[in-house]
């Protein structure tokens, strides 16, 4: 596997040039994945109900899903699947760096904030800020 056949295989997915330098500066090790890695975690975006522009997209904004494991991937879409249903891909697709947050973290939150009472919107709002600033917000570390 060399650095030519990864950037060969996201050429071939749709990424530019531009696009590949892009986001190898901001994941340094996308380039040493293998071809197979690469394919597999695009498909698995599309396996989750993205379209191909949303996940190009996604990868694009947020080149470190693909490091993520392809499990880690799933429980990530499921729990904001079991928070948002149907509007699971918009919630991310307004940041995809949602993705990121693990799904352990993001379970805890919303179990709090069902405890607290709050809206969904609420919820939205709050889920995916960053820890201090929940921990600042809620006077709770989670």
């Amino acid at each position: 596997m060399s650095k030519e056949e990864t950037r060969q295989a996201l050429l071939l997915i749709g990424f530019t040039n531009d696009e590949i330098n892009r986001m190898a500066v901001r994941f340094k090790k996308l380039l040493n994945l293998t071809p197979n890695t690469i394919e597999l975690k695009f498909n698995e975006l599309l396996a989750q109900g993205l379209n191909t522009e949303l996940a190009h997209n996604f990868l694009v904004y947020t080149p470190s899903i693909f490091g993520m494991g392809i499990d880690n991937i799933r429980q990530k879409f499921n729990i904001l699947r079991d928070i948002f249903q149907e509007r699971c891909t918009e919630v991310i697709g307004v940041n995809p760096m949602r993705l990121v947050q693990g799904p352990g973290t993001t379970a805890a939150r919303y179990e709090y904030f069902i405890n607290q009472n709050l809206t969904i919107d609420e919820i939205e709002r709050n889920l995916f800020i960053t820890r201090p600033q929940f921990k600042k917000r809620y006077k709770i570390d989670l």
